[in-house]
C-alpha cells in the first residue's frame, strides 16, 4: 500500500516455536531500527494431559509483519513515461 513517499511492505511468516521464543521474537521486532508492526498474529498450541511425560511446548505461529520502504517513483508523474 503506497503511503506518500513510502510503500508498506508486509511479510507473512509461519513458524513453530515456544511461548518464550514468540515473546523474544515480538520483543526483537520492537527493537528494530526501522518501524515494524505486526498486522496479523495467530498462535495455537497442542494440549497435553497432566499425566503425560513432560514434553517441550510447541506453539505454531502465523504472523504478518509490515514495515515502510521508500516508494518507487511513478514514471508518469515524474514526466519520464509516455508515447
Amino acid at each position: 500500500m503506497k503511503k506518500g513517499a513510502y510503500t508498506e511492505v508486509a511479510v507473512q511468516m509461519e513458524i513453530q516455536t515456544s511461548t518464550e521464543g514468540l515473546a523474544t521474537l515480538l520483543a526483537g521486532l520492537s527493537r528494530q531500527p526501522t518501524i515494524l508492526r505486526v498486522r496479523k498474529l495467530s498462535a495455537t498450541s497442542g494440549m497435553f494431559s497432566m499425566g503425560q511425560v513432560q514434553r517441550k511446548e510447541v506453539v505454531v505461529v502465523s504472523m504478518e509483519v509490515a514495515g515502510l520502504s521508500p516508494a518507487p517513483l511513478d514514471e508518469k508523474a515524474a514526466g519520464g513515461g509516455g508515447a
